[in-house]
């Protein structure tokens, strides 16, 4: 198994890095989608809609979770905290909203379940503030 494999074997920090990037944009374009365009109000409405308790506290918190999680993500701080919250939060998205609809409404949502799990587990490969921050150089 050498060649193409082998370097393929080698790449997997920049890959990592590939998936942070990946689902730090999404989730800060649909945090961003939710704060600056459509209103938290319209969070509230949508969580109230799905039967969770507390709408006016859980849709505004999960809009900027997503807004600041995924900017967060992007930049590689708390990395791995994060991922566990991505996978917890998209993980009851699944089973409360779009259990009977995981194809192809809750596509997304399944995807982001095991990147979370990916990153919580592996870490978020290349340049990321964790890493600078261990190290005690910020």
């Amino acid at each position: 198994m050498g060649g193409w494999m082998s370097w393929l074997g080698r790449q997997q920090a920049t890959a990592l890095l590939l998936m942070r990037l990946a689902v730090g944009s999404i989730l800060f374009e649909a945090g961003y989608a939710v704060v600056f365009d459509t209103g938290m109000e319209s969070a509230v409405t949508a969580f109230r809609g799905w039967g969770f308790p507390l709408p006016q506290v859980v849709g505004p918190a999960s809009a900027l979770f997503e807004l600041l999680g995924g900017l967060a993500l992007s930049v590689g701080l708390f990395t791995r905290y994060l991922a566990v919250l991505i996978t917890i939060q998209f993980s009851v998205a699944l089973l409360v909203v779009k259990l009977d609809q995981v194809f192809p409404a809750g596509r997304i949502d399944a995807m982001l379940i095991v990147a979370g799990l990916l990153l919580a587990t592996r870490g978020g490969g290349l340049l990321q503030l964790d890493r600078a921050l261990a190290r005690g150089r910020w």
